[in-house]
């Protein structure tokens, strides 16, 4: 049986990796992640970056500044 995971870096320690195999299983990293497969991560990286460029005023909300 597969136990199917992200990359994250605490998954890949030398006990977690013993255990998984201990137990009977293989582990199965899934692909590097990218954002540019889901649009909705796509649209808040660019609102992101438009709010960096200027950052808001205390009494200024972020939807003030999005454009619809």
């Amino acid at each position: 049986m597969y136990i199917v995971m992200d990359n994250a870096a605490i998954r890949k320690t030398p006990n977690i990796l013993r255990a998984i195999h201990e137990h009977g299983h293989t582990p199965l990293f899934l692909p590097p992640y990218s954002p540019m497969l889901n649009p909705i991560e796509e649209c808040w990286a660019k609102i992101k970056q438009e709010a960096r460029k200027t950052p808001l005023a205390k009494s200024e909300i972020i939807a003030e500044r999005i454009e619809w």
